[in-house]
């Protein structure tokens, strides 16, 4: 049984929703003096500038064991510009308690991290925050498996690929390898839209375990301990721009972003969720050649006789029952009769294919599709 792990002390950020990183930007009229060069503006007369770009164009800012960057932004529309400073960076800049998101606390240590570097000068904080606006919000959820579940997490992003409703299926990425490990990914983060959000789930423990990551290293022994024996997957979505929000009845100021509570996350989740797959199960494919329907019946069958110990007999006058005409009920109790011969011929391939519907019924309550 696929079984969720709930901890307390430090492993309390499973479960939960926290925002994992964005771009949040103040008007530039906000500032006593900024003084980022000319050659660090990003100039925008559209819908934004893609993450690439984004930090292809941007003063890096080595901070604690993480990266801040820096910019000014200028959109022009109908011939007016308004000029903005951005920065971009990630729960990282929480330090040991990166795994529980970005709070109201860490973005004024950052802020003011830049002005020590001279890049801007302000008198209120408290303005500059009233008036920051996000864009490319990452949230995040963080479950927690044994290395057991490896191999079932993997059947169920399969699964989770033949239910994708995009209609290219390289749209939808399984991969499972030494580097990044096990994970899903649907569409593309730098052109992610309503109608076709970008999300994915990936091993997150693979991710911190990298040799060469030195984040890792600076976290506390403990946490360390949580991360490197389990295997923590994580689910991550992108509200991208303005029009997400207003999609969700959100604002993207950022004192209000940092208040949205978990129910509205997660009922966010479960609509791009909504919107990449189909919510019902398929029946499993190459089962010993059953039919689609053939499977369906078999499924109830196995629920009537083993659990509710019904005569084969009276399950199958219930199907007959409910058919309009003479025809149609010969025609099911043919039906009947031959899927009760395959059975009681092979009832471990019945019990398979319950079992994995049972599986992913699991993972779907988990994975938030109910």
């Amino acid at each position: 049984m696929v079984k969720v792990q709930q901890k307390k002390e430090i492993a309390s950020f499973y479960n939960k929703f926290y925002i994992d990183s964005f771009k949040i930007s103040v008007d530039c009229s906000l500032f006593t003096k900024i003084s980022i060069p000319e050659n660090f503006t990003i100039i925008d007369s559209d819908s934004g500038e893609e993450i690439s770009n984004f930090k292809r164009n941007s003063i890096a800012l080595q901070y604690k064991h993480t990266t801040i960057y820096l910019v000014k932004f200028r959109r022009i529309l109908n011939k007016m510009h308004f000029d903005k400073v951005m920065f971009l960076f990630s729960s990282k800049v929480a330090d040991k308690d990166y795994l529980f998101g970005i709070k109201k606390h860490h973005v004024v240590e950052v802020i003011e991290f830049v002005k020590s570097k001279g890049y801007i000068q302000y008198e209120n904080i408290n303005e500059l925050l009233k008036n920051a606006f996000l864009t490319d919000v990452d949230i995040k959820h963080d479950f927690c498996f044994s290395e057991k579940d490896r191999n079932n997490v993997k059947k169920y992003y399969k699964d989770m690929k033949n239910r994708f409703n995009g209609k290219n299926e390289e749209d939808c990425k399984i991969y499972d390898n030494k580097i990044k490990g096990l994970g899903l990914q649907t569409y593309h983060r730098d052109r992610s839209s309503i109608s076709k959000p970008f999300f994915k789930y990936y091993d997150k423990t693979i991710e911190l375990l990298k040799k060469e990551h030195e984040f890792y290293n600076s976290l506390p022994d403990q946490l360390q301990r949580e991360i490197s024996n389990n295997f923590i997957i994580r689910f991550e979505f992108t509200i991208k721009n303005k029009k997400f929000f207003d999609k969700f009845g959100l604002s993207n100021a950022f004192l209000d972003v940092a208040e949205v509570l978990y129910e509205k996350w997660r009922e966010i989740a479960r609509e791009l969720i909504r919107i990449n797959f189909e919510p019902k199960i398929k029946a499993k494919r190459n089962m010993d050649k059953l039919t689609p329907i053939e499977k369906i019946l078999s499924l109830y069958m196995y629920r009537d006789i083993q659990e509710q110990n019904k005569r084969p007999q009276d399950i199958k006058e219930e199907y007959q029952r409910i058919q309009e005409d003479k025809k149609s009920r010969y025609r099911v109790g043919i039906l009947f009769d031959r899927i009760y011969s395959k059975f009681t011929s092979q009832p471990e391939n019945i019990r398979k294919i319950s079992d994995y519907n049972e599986m992913i019924t699991k993972f779907d309550r988990i994975f938030m599709f109910e």
